[in-house]
């Protein structure tokens, strides 16, 4: 097993191991990596981003924590309609209870009344 590794599972190989463009026999998966054993992936290269460690990453960071923000907004505003619907299905579950009291109370009164 010293020739297996680890690879990280992306889509371009996922579209590999479906499309059989590259024979790889997958050995295990735990979710996050693929264990595959194969003579291709021995020969490729690591695929690390060459990027400079102050050009872009700042950007990206500021990027990446103004999305946040934005999906923790649609995510608060989505539990508070919910809270609100939750609350509104309460009030109406109870509405009609009432009415149906009401209906149970006053049919046998109108037929009692209706017989005299």
């Amino acid at each position: 097993m010293s020739k297996d590794r680890a690879r990280r599972v992306t889509p371009e190989s996922r579209l590999e191991r479906t499309t059989g463009e590259s024979p790889v026999e997958i050995l295990e998966s735990d979710g996050y990596f693929t264990y595959v054993s194969s003579s291709e992936t021995e020969s490729q290269p690591p695929n690390i981003p060459a990027t400079p460690p102050n050009s872009n990453n700042n950007n990206s960071m500021q990027l990446i924590t103004q999305e946040l923000k934005e999906s923790n907004k649609k995510m608060d505003t989505m539990i508070t309609m919910s809270e609100k619907m939750i609350t509104m299905t309460n009030k109406l579950f109870y509405i009609q209870i009432g009415m149906l009291s009401l209906l149970v109370v006053t049919l046998p009164t109108a037929a009692f009344y209706m017989k005299k």
